[in-house]
């Protein structure tokens, strides 16, 4: 229940942080959206990215970097640009032991998504990932 409790206070966070629609005003081209009508993906959708992760996620950064057993979750923010491009990556929620650092090596890995959508034309969004290191049991 408690898990439960921490998903839902995390879910509203995050829509409560980024729930504006437009960040930059300045010009048509440069606009950044949070919300927007079809989110941007990785090609081949959700299947893909999990075999992607797979692959490229290095699970032993934090035994490495001397984590103690249990859950570690890290959340990165990032903006798909119009053309898949993935662009300012950074740390949201940070546990430590490397897993923020693994984190962007691996967003930065990736081949470029398919981009976000309004009204059926491509628009920079910022997307979030989150990744979960489990450490011992």
């Amino acid at each position: 229940m408690k898990y439960l409790i921490f998903i839902l206070a995390f879910q509203l966070s995050i829509n409560f942080t980024y729930g504006q629609t437009e960040i930059d005003k300045d010009s048509s081209k440069n606009k950044i959206y949070a919300k927007v009508e079809i989110e941007a993906t990785y090609p081949g959708g959700e299947e893909a990215w999990r075999k992607f992760m797979k692959k490229n996620l290095d699970h032993f950064v934090p035994i490495r970097w001397g984590a103690e057993d249990g859950a570690y979750l890290v959340t990165l923010k990032f903006i798909v640009d119009v053309d898949g491009k993935l662009t300012d990556i950074a740390c949201v929620d940070d546990p430590g032991y490397g897993t923020c650092e693994e984190g962007i090596r691996v967003l930065k890995r990736s081949k470029k998504w398919l981009p976000a959508s309004i009204n059926g034309k491509s628009v920079k969004a910022y997307r979030l990932q989150s990744f979960t290191f489990h450490v011992g049991n």
